[in-house]
């Protein structure tokens, strides 16, 4: 029988809520996973982590002291590459409120001497690898800057595997160091045999598919590198998105929007971004399909044909056109347009924006649905032959490869936690600016 725990963290838990910690961008959710893997050292045989960014020294002090125990611990990460080296930030120490170091820091930068100790040095049972694949499905922009990588990796899970048993976490944050605190959370599920053993199967495919750092080669660019795609047959409660995957961010939107379609009472969706209304996919760059372009409605058209049958329907979001106090910029586009112009025209749905977003999740009836990733228009494009010869501002380098999100979905039933999840929305919609 699944036992589930969870933990939220918010700015409004500290001072300075624009500060940037040691302890990461969600100090309370290290915090919780910390003492999680105290609580449990006796027990843990394995760890399987995935960190988008690796750059929190508690977390991996601790993973340290772990692989010392005879604990074997996989930590896969996106190349150091793609961390942020620009703008650096002063690092406030919790435990004192003092500066953790004497000069502003990237998150690159404090990133560089875990990548280091791991290149040189391997040490017995910790394995820190990188997963290089790259998602681009076109050629504008000059994707191959240095540090502006788009490496697909987004999820944020734990799979701890005991004598007997495990356990999953996931998590809205990576809780690297280099950000201001955002709204998060962390949900751990134990021994639900089933999440356990797919969790587990991704883990092993990811990790496959992944670079332990000496095998790595940092002086060149992993921009026609291929990534095996097996089909996969999934379900929800736990729904995996990877380029090893085929087809499965697509396998997802129909599992998706099939849930969505069956809600009667409400179906709340938090984001930091939400701009899925409708998308476009290019054939030419998938094995079976014909037509050239190929036009999707995104999941939000389902939603808000629920809100026209008479279920509450609320979009709290942390991006917004224009921005404001809080709220991040995004670009107008003309899908978002006709979505809050079909959404207006409309009952039963609002959308306000919040600051400090940092998680996506859906609330459909008595069920909540967790997603690594925002609600961008691309989450459920999977194209498995992409083949471009330049790009508009780097015309010497091309792409080949598969485009997808490495992301996840995971469906929770517990009356309990979704309550939890229900009061956290709520919390946060009571501060939350209408549109």
């Amino acid at each position: 029988m699944a036992k589930y725990r969870c933990e939220f963290d918010s700015p409004q838990n500290y001072l300075q809520s624009d500060d940037f910690y040691l302890q990461g961008c969600n100090p309370g959710l290290l915090r919780f996973v910390l003492g999680y893997m105290k609580e449990k050292e006796e027990e843990l045989t394995e760890i399987y982590v995935s960190l988008p960014i690796y750059n929190n020294p508690f977390l991996h002090h601790a993973f340290e002291k772990l692989a010392e125990r005879g604990v074997k611990v996989t930590i896969i990460a996106r190349p150091i590459d793609s961390y942020r080296n620009t703008n650096p930030n002063w690092i406030i120490d919790l435990a004192d409120r003092e500066g953790a170091f004497d000069t502003a820091k990237t998150p690159y930068q404090l990133a560089r001497s875990f990548f280091a100790a791991a290149y040189q040095k391997p040490k017995e049972n910790f394995n820190l690898k990188v997963f290089p694949h790259l998602s681009i499905k076109n050629h504008e922009g000059n994707p191959f800057a240095k540090g502006q990588q788009p490496y697909s990796l987004e999820v944020t899970a734990f799979l701890f595997l005991f004598r007997q048993g495990g356990s999953v976490a996931f998590s809205s944050s990576d809780l690297h160091c280099g950000d201001a605190v955002q709204e998060g959370h962390m949900l751990l599920d134990e021994n639900d045999w089933t999440l356990l053993k797919n969790t587990r199967r991704f883990f092993e495919a990811l990790s496959e598919q992944s670079f332990a750092l000496p095998d790595f080669n940092f002086s060149i660019q992993y921009n026609h590198h291929e990534f095996q795609a097996l089909p996969q047959t999934q379900r929800l409660p736990v729904f995996f998105l990877a380029p090893f995957y085929l087809n499965s961010p697509s396998s997802a939107e129909t599992e998706l929007v099939k849930r969505i379609r069956e809600a009667k009472e409400r179906v709340w969706v938090q984001s930091p971004i939400i701009n899925c209304y409708e998308y476009s996919v290019d054939g030419h760059f998938h094995s079976t399909l014909e037509d050239e372009i190929i036009d999707h409605f995104g999941f939000l058209r389902p939603v808000l044909e629920r809100a026209s049958i008479g279920a509450e329907v609320r979009f709290l979001t942390g991006a917004y056109p224009n921005g404001g106090p809080g709220i991040a910029p995004i670009k107008e586009t003309e899908t978002f347009t006709e979505f809050r112009r079909i959404a207006k025209a409309t009952a039963n749905n609002r959308l306000a924006t919040s600051p400090n977003i940092g998680s996506s999740f859906l609330i459909l009836d008595d069920c909540l649905i967790l997603s690594s990733t925002p609600f961008r228009s691309d989450i459920f494009v999977y194209l498995d032959q992409v083949r471009i010869q330049g790009f508009t501002e780097a015309e010497t380098e091309g792409y080949t490869g598969i485009f997808s999100t490495t992301s996840l979905f995971w469906l929770v039933e517990d009356p309990e936690i979704v309550a939890t999840y229900r009061r956290h929305f709520e919390h946060l919609w009571g501060t939350a600016h209408l549109r």
